[in-house]
């Protein structure tokens, strides 16, 4: 070799990457559900437990996360659709349940995507 000659070498994973990065768009909408969901579950949880409870129709309200995943974009909505539900909420402090819901478990809604993204790329390893 030569001073200053730069040598590529192509590992054989070289092709699942290409191919990895061609489907990206497709296979990480798949990846991504099941953590996204998964927190989403724990956060529905946690709003339930959070909650304050007199007649017990706040808390029946409550409906379990629905999680869209689409082209850039990943959601998950909980609602409490009793009357007051919105009230209740603003009140903040210990009546904040779906505020004090996201705040324990934003870490697991921070690590979703990285472990989706690391998911997905063990497959072009």
């Amino acid at each position: 070799m030569v001073a200053g000659e730069a040598v590529v070498t192509i590992t054989p994973n070289f092709e699942k990457w290409i191919v990895g990065m061609d489907r990206l768009p497709i296979e990480l909408e798949g990846v991504v559900e099941r953590p996204w969901r998964a927190a989403a579950d724990v956060m529905f949880d946690r709003s339930q437990q959070y909650v304050h409870v007199i007649t017990g129709e706040l808390k029946s309200s409550g409906k379990a996360a629905a999680v869209k995943v689409g082209p850039g974009e990943v959601t998950a909505e909980i609602e409490y659709d009793a009357p007051y539900a919105i009230y209740e909420e603003q009140r903040g402090g210990s009546h904040a349940y779906l505020t004090r819901a996201f705040q324990s478990t934003s870490d697991l809604f921070e690590h979703a995507l990285p472990k989706a993204w690391e998911e997905l790329v063990a497959t072009w390893r």
